[in-house]
């Protein structure tokens, strides 16, 4: 993957899994992903647009602890 600094965009995932195509990588059946939408839209759009996709479950719990104040927070981290 050329222009290391550009990990997280479209660009750079699509080039990267084009050049996995290339090499007969076949389109994933299910993409899970942290919704990081440089991956998503490379994958699901520019070169696999047959692939299912969903977030991560425990990304998505993660990012709502953070919606309650700081006070509430520990509670609603329970468990994790």
């Amino acid at each position: 993957m050329r222009g290391g600094g550009l990990r997280e965009s479209t660009q750079s995932w699509a080039e990267l899994l084009r050049d996995c195509r290339r090499r007969g990588m076949r389109a994933p059946e299910l993409v899970n992903g942290d919704g990081a939408m440089g991956p998503w839209r490379a994958l699901v759009v520019a070169v696999f647009p047959a692939a299912r996709h969903q977030s991560c479950w425990v990304q998505q719990i993660r990012n709502a602890v953070h919606v309650p104040s700081k006070y509430a927070q520990p509670g609603a981290r329970y468990g994790f």
